[in-house]
């Protein structure tokens, strides 16, 4: 037999063309249209040793161990089993250029698993209860930590992406002037009507990746942020602006602090207010 099939075209390492592939495949697909070979193939299945369900022979079990252990001797067998584990980390951290997007999706749209594609309730069943008894496996859920993390910080370094989220989560928000900074809104319209806007809900504009409670219209560095007593002198939070105002520092603005409590001594906010609306920027 050995001998019979050396001169064979589809013997091991042999290289059909494509017009042989595409040929086979079309007989393979005719074939197995037929009713009765398909019922013909199953019923000879139920009894092949490696069958769904099949239980194997202590002697072949070990038969099977040691052909393993000696593929797992050469290096290029090791490095091709071993590869798979790193499949996702490279899907997540390779960088795809425009026309590979393209020639994928242009790929993909003949897919039976491309979008539209519905799996059984038995299916998404068995798949979810896989992947929970995966993240149980706490180097599992470590390492899928990990990729995900680096993946994340990778996109938020493009300044689009990270404009966008933001927004995305304002929106969510749904951020409005509470009741100090409507009031101090009022104050800054009465001085400088028209000058300044609301920025707290970062739509219009953000510092690094910050929203103000106010800046002008125009171009100029300057912000006015309104303190509630309660909120910013629990523990935590004075650390928490002291670095906001340094980061809008570093990038060249200046910043002025209003607490909620001079809301009630007007006059001397409205002084406060013009010495530092009117400095250059």
């Amino acid at each position: 037999m050995s001998e019979a099939l050396k001169g064979n075209d589809y013997a091991k390492g042999s290289k059909r063309s494509d017009e042989q592939k595409k040929e086979q495949s079309g007989r393979s697909k005719r074939m197995w249209e037929d009713q009765d070979l398909k019922e013909k193939a199953s019923e000879r299945m139920k009894g092949n040793n490696f069958a769904k369900g099949s239980v194997c022979s202590a002697r072949e079990r070990q038969a099977r161990s040691e052909r393993l252990k000696k593929k797992w001797e050469d290096p290029n067998f090791r490095e091709k089993a071993i590869r798979p584990k790193d499949h996702y980390r490279m899907m997540v951290e390779k960088s795809h250029t425009k026309e590979n997007r393209l020639a994928h999706s242009e790929f993909m749209k003949g897919n039976k698993f491309t979008k539209g594609h519905k799996f059984s309730l038995e299916r998404k069943l068995k798949h979810g209860l896989i992947m929970k008894r995966k993240w149980q496996d706490s180097k599992h859920r470590k390492y899928m930590c990990e990729v995900l993390s680096e993946a994340q910080k990778k996109k938020w370094q493009d300044p689009v992406h990270r404009e966008t989220q933001i927004k995305a989560i304002m929106d969510g928000l749904y951020i409005i002037p509470n009741r100090p900074e409507r009031v101090l809104f009022g104050i800054l319209n009465s001085l400088f009507p028209g000058e300044w806007e609301f920025t707290g809900d970062g739509q219009k504009k953000q510092v690094c990746g910050k929203a103000p409670d106010f800046q002008p219209a125009d171009d100029r560095k300057l912000i006015i942020e309104m303190f509630g007593d309660y909120w910013h002198t629990r523990p935590g939070s004075k650390e928490r602006d002291v670095k906001r105002i340094r980061l809008f520092e570093k990038n060249g603005y200046k910043t002025l602090v209003v607490w909620d409590t001079e809301l009630k001594d007007t006059e001397l906010l409205k002084f406060k207010l013009k010495e530092f609306a009117c400095q250059p920027s």
